[in-house]
């Protein structure tokens, strides 16, 4: 990675914090929460999202270095429940309510970061494009960036369908999931177990992670009602 491509790269990550702390100052109306706390939730998620991201790459390459880059998201998409629900018990916040609140800010950064991905080549080594056409120009990396934004859009949608709590996190992380699988295909894959990469197997584990948190919030819902 060069030295602009890095610094490009590391703009975009903050950029992507710095538009979910905006778009929290926002949404918090819609969850009755105080600016200050919205921004706390907001801060927290990106921080731990980042140590998260930071913490799985050291684990999948086993390359420990005191620099911003070197992340694996998976780590962010994975464990944000775990750091959302600390955050739940201190505040005395639902959890279910903490999730839907942070749902959108996960997608939002990943297409931030992907952008940064996209000109620094970090992702699966190098910059990879779809197959010949006209839609040859269009990275893989680029392409996950615009299937997140259509992610949040989604769920902006559902969140006015849909009344069940806590349903929209496990929504995209199933979504997620299933786009980076396929997306993997077209990518230079390192570490192959069964022919599939660490990324597919990680989509594979991060999937059925969002079908047992579906299962658990819907059953949850329906002893509720009874």
């Amino acid at each position: 990675m060069s030295f602009i491509s890095r610094h490009f790269y590391v703009l975009m990550l903050l950029a992507g914090a710095a538009a979910c702390l905006t778009i929290s100052v926002f949404r918090r109306k819609k969850f009755e929460y105080s600016l200050k706390k919205a921004l706390g939730f907001t801060g927290i998620c990106a921080v731990s999202g980042y140590i998260f991201s930071r913490l799985l790459f050291i684990l999948e390459t086993g390359v420990f270095a005191l620099k911003i880059t070197g992340l694996s998201f998976y780590g962010l998409v994975l464990l944000m429940p775990i750091a959302m629900f600390f955050v739940s018990v201190i505040s005395k916040e639902s959890y279910f309510r903490c999730m839907d609140f942070i749902s959108v800010f996960v997608p939002i950064s990943l297409a931030f970061v992907k952008i940064g991905c996209h000109f620094a080549g970090c992702c699966g080594i190098s910059t990879h494009y779809l197959n010949k056409g006209i839609f040859s120009f269009i990275s893989i990396q680029l392409s996950e960036c615009i299937l997140n934004v259509l992610i949040v859009i989604a769920l902006c949608v559902l969140e006015r369908k849909i009344k069940i709590r806590g349903i929209l996190y496990p929504i995209y992380m199933g979504t997620y999931a299933i786009i980076r699988f396929i997306l993997e295909f077209f990518k230079e894959k390192d570490y192959l177990v069964w022919s599939f990469s660490n990324a597919q197997w990680l989509s594979v584990l991060c999937l059925i992670v969002a079908l047992m948190l579906l299962y658990v919030i819907l059953k949850s819902r329906k002893t509720e009602k009874q």
